[in-house]
């Protein structure tokens, strides 16, 4: 029987996924893959269903005649910074026009493949989802226009996966571009030099400016004129309502034809010959760094990395669009009767959010369960380098915190956006975040070095099993740690607002220098588990 190429290219992809899950975990690989099902969907669930809930309100605001398409152009400009985020920092070609070149494969539908597989990258699967759910939920909300809902729902799917692929075949192309760097440079300090307060002009003001300019903008998106389009039709225009549908519809197939050209023609190009670049040595200052700069670089050429790095950012994005949705139902049922689970949003929206995320930061992945794992058969050349062991300690440490700086960096924004926490409250949560990261780190060598799981570069799974006493190392550790810290932060907030960020403080100074004296006695005992570790990862 024949089949679309479209369909024979994802069937294969997914035929090819699942083979591959099952080489590499065995039966292990159907549990590994439910729960790591379980935990997305779980993940996922709380911003899905505000999503939902918010549209059945917002439609029957549209039905009853409410002027509502400046928020629901905001709702889609907030999915396409996830899918501008998502090109940027996780999506890769599944199916590259050169490596198709041989087989009698039109260029489109392989466009097509690369487009739906974009759209299981976590963050645009989020934004996805998200869409779907809001354009139920105002199906729901105004039925008449159910129709026209979905039909914006689905081309809110195709500009995330264009505007994804986009971002990435631009980065692809300005990778390790000087000029691009400094453009961009240039870009960002203009930005700030626009957004400063002018003389005589407070912050709030500023704000309250550029609030203005961004609603102005949203006024411009095709999906404003669309929603604006949905008014129309509702209060009996359909010639104006329809004519602002055709306008979405008009823009989706621009958009499209942009980025198809921009396709195939970076296609072309890769496929082109290429001049050879003069190979560059680098050197460090010190042994510490480069080992330092030589795991960073593992870790973020791995899948277990690059999925460390994401998650605190989809955890906090999630978060981010609960409590955006949530306050906007309370706000709307505030005349009447809480429901219980409203109840709790607003106690969970109490909480020092920020400060708590900051903490839990560093425990949002296993990186340092298993420090030794991405090195393989090199662990020889590590262990045989002259250089001492607590360098060798010292260096995984440094490149673990660059790691760790830089996934608070990322997930950090929507919460200081959302929450405007006080200087205070962030203040103490890097204090937490750095006293547990440096625990962890700790703990880590010793069970790096007793229990070392080889992960093979690409791998779903690790290519060795993991020991059941590794499931049992997390809780054993952390919770102790996080005992020490409530208990630092009930007895130092009694000072006052910022005696928790001084007790967190030296809570910190205080492991730092346990670990500086701990140090050398891990790296003794790291030494002398050598023959294991080359054993379990050579």
């Amino acid at each position: 029987m024949a089949v679309s190429p479209l369909r024979a290219l994802l069937t294969a992809q997914a035929q090819s996924t699942w083979n591959r899950l099952q080489r590499e975990g065995g039966e292990a690989s159907f549990v590994a893959a439910g729960l790591v099902a379980l935990v997305a969907a779980a993940a996922v669930a709380p911003p899905v269903g505000a999503c939902l809930v918010v549209g059945r309100s917002y439609g029957r605001g549209l039905a009853a005649g409410e002027d509502l398409a400046s928020n629901l152009a905001g709702f889609q400009a907030l999915v396409l910074g996830l899918a501008v985020l998502s090109g940027l920092l996780e999506h890769r070609l599944t199916f590259s026009i050169p490596g198709f070149r041989l087989y009698p494969i039109p260029r489109l539908p392989l466009l097509a493949a690369e487009l739906v597989a974009g759209l299981l990258n976590l963050l645009t699967l989020l934004g996805s989802l998200c869409c779907l759910a809001l354009a139920v939920g105002l199906s729901l909300g105004a039925p008449r226009a159910a129709p026209v809902f979905v039909l914006i729902g689905l081309q809110a799917l195709l500009w995330i996966a264009l505007v994804q692929h986009l971002v990435a075949m631009a980065k692809r192309v300005l990778a390790g571009s000087r000029l691009a760097a400094a453009a961009g440079i240039v870009a960002v300090i203009a930005l700030s030099l626009h957004l400063a307060p002018r003389t005589g002009q407070g912050l709030q003001e500023t704000v309250r400016g550029a609030a203005r300019s961004l609603t102005v903008a949203l006024q411009a998106l095709p999906f404003s004129q669309a929603y604006r389009g949905v008014e129309d039709l509702l209060q009996g225009r359909p010639a104006a309502g329809w004519l602002r549908q055709l306008v979405l519809l008009a823009a989706s197939a621009l958009f499209f034809a942009l980025v198809a050209a921009v396709h195939f023609g970076s296609a072309g190009l890769a496929s082109g010959a290429r001049s050879r670049k003069p190979e560059r040595l680098w050197s460090c200052g010190s042994p510490v760094t480069a080992m330092a700069r030589v795991f960073q670089g593992q870790v973020l050429g791995s899948r277990e990395g690059r999925i460390a790095l994401f998650l605190p950012v989809v955890v906090s994005v999630c978060l981010a669009i609960t409590i955006v949705a949530m306050s906007e139902v309370q706000a709307r049922v505030a005349t009447g009767p809480v429901p219980w689970p409203l109840r709790l949003v607003g106690l969970w929206a109490s909480l020092p959010l920020t400060g708590i995320f900051l903490a839990l930061l560093p425990t949002m992945d296993e990186l340092w369960l298993n420090q030794f794992g991405l090195d393989g058969a090199s662990i020889r050349s590590l262990l045989l380098l002259p250089v001492r062991p607590e360098q060798i300690l010292l260096g995984r440490t440094l490149g673990m915190l660059r790691i760790q700086a830089l996934k608070t960096a990322l997930g950090i924004g929507p919460l200081l956006y959302l929450c405007r926490p006080a200087l205070a409250e962030v203040a103490w949560g890097l204090g937490a975040s750095g006293t547990v990261f440096i625990v962890l780190a700790a703990c880590g060598h010793l069970v790096s070095a007793r229990l070392p799981r080889r992960v093979q570069q690409g791998a779903f799974l690790g290519s060795s099993a993991t020991p059941l006493t590794a499931f049992l190392v997390p809780p054993a550790v952390e919770l102790p740690t996080f005992a020490v810290l409530i208990l630092t932060y009930e007895a130092s907030a009694l000072v006052g607002p910022w005696g928790p960020a001084l007790g967190m403080s030296l809570l910190l100074v205080a492991a730092a220098i346990g670990y500086a004296r701990v140090l050398p006695f891990l790296g003794a005992r790291v030494m002398a588990l050598r023959e294991h570790l080359v054993e379990e990862l050579a």
